[in-house]
């Protein structure tokens, strides 16, 4: 964003026609949100069982948090040992790879890769806002630290809103990012290994405890 710039959502209407949506990263609460409760449908299928996403959560990952020390990504590189990593686009010079946060949904290079991922993609505040000002949603809340919230399973701290509306829009923005980034190695059909420094816990992850500031081995040691 530069100063004195105007951001806006183009309002979509969609003809007074059935549709169907598949995608893994829809979520029922922002569909309901966006289409309306009465005119949504949504069938969960089957969740298929993944292994090989380990995550480490010990600390936030967000933007701000590694540029105040930028050397935890050549840290967390040395000690899993992976060749392929997935990160924010501005600490590019820290790691080798083409794929960042934006970028990498579909894409099929990395299939069969151990991959880390690194971060926690929060958007800015105002984006969650816009989206939920443009549905027609109370916006006034804030954003707070360490509010104890419940998602997929697991109770963690977590700096976000205590409206459900703007709760729901800003996970669903940064897990949809998560689990896109996570979903380049394949899991799901290959035999392979993510490692996902986070503080935003995905489904079907193990979490684990890392040592990258220790002297101690390598995750798979």
């Amino acid at each position: 964003m530069t100063e004195d710039s105007i951001t806006f959502i183009k309002p979509v209407k969609f003809p007074g026609d059935k549709y169907i949506m598949l995608s893994a990263t829809a979520d029922e609460d922002i569909c309901k949100y966006y289409f309306g409760e009465e005119n949504v449908r949504f069938y969960d299928c089957k969740e298929a069982t993944i292994t090989g996403l380990h995550q480490y959560g010990d600390k936030p990952m967000g933007r701000s948090s590694i540029r105040k020390d930028p050397s935890i990504i050549k840290r967390i590189k040395q000690w899993t040992g992976f060749d392929y990593t997935i990160s924010f686009k501005e600490f590019h010079k820290y790691y080798e790879g083409e794929l960042h946060f934006g970028n990498c949904a579909g894409c099929d290079t990395l299939k069969g890769k151990n991959i880390d991922v690194i971060g926690t993609p929060h958007q800015p505040e105002w984006i969650y806002k816009l989206f939920a000002y443009s549905l027609g949603y109370d916006v006034d809340d804030s954003l707070k630290p360490n509010t104890v919230v419940v998602h997929n399973g697991f109770r963690f701290r977590f700096m976000t809103y205590a409206d459900a509306t703007l709760r729901a829009i800003q996970f669903y923005m940064i897990e949809s990012e998560l689990e896109q980034a996570v979903g380049r190695a394949r899991l799901l059909r290959c035999d392979c290994t993510v490692n996902l420094f986070s503080d935003f816990p995905l489904k079907q992850a193990t979490l684990k405890e890392s040592e990258y500031d220790t002297n101690e081995g390598s995750p798979s040691a």
